[in-house]
C-alpha cells in the first residue's frame, strides 16, 4: 500500500492506496483470442485526518476527485 497526502474542502488528508498499472492490449494470442487491455486504476484503503479514518464518510464524489488525482 502506498500512501499520499490529498488536500480535500481545506483539509490535509492521507490516502492509503493501491495502485494498478495499465495493461496494454494484445490483439493475438497464440490461440487467436485477444485481450483489450485496461487503463491504470486505483483502489483507495483508507482516507485518514489526524489518525482517524474517515473513507466510510467520504462523498463518492470526493472518493473519485482523489482517485483521479492520484492517477495523474
Amino acid at each position: 500500500m502506498q500512501t499520499e497526502q490529498v488536500q480535500i474542502r481545506g483539509k490535509v488528508f492521507d490516502v492509503g492506496y493501491t495502485f494498478h498499472p495499465e495493461e496494454k492490449e494484445v490483439t493475438h494470442y497464440p490461440d487467436g483470442s485477444g485481450y483489450p487491455g485496461m487503463g491504470a486504476s486505483v483502489d483507495i484503503e483508507s482516507i485518514s485526518y489526524n489518525g482517524e479514518d474517515f473513507l466510510e464518510f467520504m462523498h463518492e464524489q470526493d472518493v473519485a476527485q482523489i482517485e483521479m488525482e492520484l492517477l495523474k
